[in-house]
């Protein structure tokens, strides 16, 4: 199971309740010298990299535990876990702290946790990284703040990001996609909190005359449905789909948020609505990934046969990742898997399972990749919970395309390369979407829409 790329994404913002409840020191100690050998004997039995673990990784890890144990709070056991775990090169090793209660209770309620309502990515600005906002939630918390589509962020909180971004290396070089993945993550969990928190950015808004203004954010309720999975806090994320028109046809967008068991029958249900379509759009942006397990049977909706789609390696054995065909629908209704053009959109934060999925299909020929390369963070991971609270997510195994092509470091490289041009966003249109719709609009042989699918 590939568990997750997903949960750091979304739980960089979560506070621990540590401070609150804080053990006696002599207590703590033992805690964290529980919460590490833990931690470094899940890692030592299962990475891959045996000759690594073996020779520099678990040496270190022996230097470095009495200062993990002795940390005089957990934040300061957290950041020696860390340091430790960058030690890997390798994605998919994390540390999640433990999540707010107030978070992690039993309700379905998000109430207590805020929403700023954008989305930040990067973007080229004379040739140089800057972070844009990509969204705005319409009526949101960005939106009253006057925060547009196209708006250069250049603080947060007071936290310049022009040395971040200066640093930020190419995505064509190695370790690339990886960085600008994590820088992005990193902004956006800046922006959460609990609702009634309040966000200050600098922004820059270009145009023909570019202005400076700064921005107070003051987050609102998330009043979306949580979603919850193993040993993740819950999570606001949920699936959509629309129908464009494509000159006599229609062309399904689908999009879902992560990976989740819980948001499967949405999606089999989209898929299935899309089969009467001219084609098929799956956005994958922003998705950070999630179960494994899911890829087969979405890939399922698209592919009539059980090709191969990735090979998972561990220490001892190979697994083989299939396509499952979906014909049946969960009320019995039969239809043959949809045969139209496929195309996926993708971003750097795109991650794990999304990168998995998009690029068997790229691999396979069967689906067509639009918009910047992606994350370059794709290896099968377990999560263990700690001693302390805490959940340590580790790699366990090795991951290859259907031929044996790799993504982990590298991202998935678009068929289509569409930079988010803040000028464009700024004039309210999605320039990787729009280019997507153009692709399939100049294809020769689009068949006309179902009744269903009709825009």
């Amino acid at each position: 199971m590939t568990r997750y790329r997903l949960a750091s994404l979304l739980t960089l913002g979560l506070s621990s309740s540590a401070a609150a409840q804080a053990p006696a020191p002599a207590a703590r100690r033992v805690l964290h010298a529980a919460a590490w050998d833990s931690a470094v004997a899940a890692i030592s039995r299962t990475w891959v990299d045996t000759a690594f673990i073996t020779a520099r990784w678990v040496p270190a890890a022996q230097a470095a535990r009495d200062s993990a144990v002795a940390a005089p709070d957990d934040r300061t056991f957290r950041q020696v876990v860390r340091g430790l775990l960058a030690r890997i090169p390798a994605s998919h090793f994390y540390l999640l702290p433990a999540p707010d209660p107030a978070l992690a209770s039993g309700t379905d309620s998000a109430a207590s946790s805020g929403r700023a309502g954008l989305t930040l990515r990067l973007t080229d600005v004379s040739g140089a990284p800057q972070l844009v906002v990509s969204q705005v939630v319409a009526k949101g918390a960005a939106a009253r703040a006057d925060i547009r589509p196209g708006d250069l962020v250049q603080r947060i909180d007071g936290r310049e990001m022009s040395r971040a971004l200066s640093a930020l290396p190419a995505s064509t070089v190695p370790g690339g996609t990886v960085a600008r993945a994590r820088l992005v993550a990193g902004a956006n969990a800046m922006l959460a909190g609990a609702a009634g928190d309040e966000h200050t950015l600098r922004v820059l808004r270009t145009g023909a005359t570019p202005t400076r203004a700064t921005r107070r954010i003051t987050l609102e309720a998330e009043t979306r449905p949580l979603r919850r999975f193993g040993n993740l806090p819950p999570m606001a994320v949920d699936v959509s789909s629309q129908v464009m028109p494509l000159g006599d046809g229609a062309a399904a967008v689908i999009r879902f948020d992560a990976f989740l068991p819980s948001l499967m029958p949405a999606i089999d249900d989209a898929f299935f609505a899309a089969r009467s379509c001219s084609a098929l759009i799956l956005d994958l942006r922003g998705n950070p990934g999630g179960l494994i397990g899911m890829i087969g049977g979405i890939v399922g909706h698209v592919l009539p046969t059980p090709d191969t789609l990735a090979v998972m390696t561990m220490r001892e054995s190979a697994l083989r990742l299939l396509a499952n065909p979906r014909t049946v629908h969960h009320d019995g209704t039969t239809s043959p898997v949809f045969d139209g053009p496929v195309l996926l959109l993708i971003d750097e934060a795109s991650a794990s399972a999304s990168e998995i999925l998009a690029g068997a299909l790229q691999a396979l020929g069967r689906a067509r990749l639009v918009g910047t390369r992606s994350a370059g963070m794709s290896l099968p991971a377990h999560m263990r919970r700690l001693p302390t609270g805490d959940v340590l997510v580790h790699a366990t195994a090795d991951l290859t395309g259907p031929y044996g092509g790799r993504v982990e470091g590298e991202g998935l490289t678009p068929d289509l390369a569409v930079p988010l041009d803040p000028r464009v966003l700024a004039a309210g249109e999605d320039p990787v979407l729009g280019a997507a719709l153009a692709a399939l609009r100049a294809a020769p042989s689009l068949r006309p829409a179902g009744p269903v699918c009709r825009s």
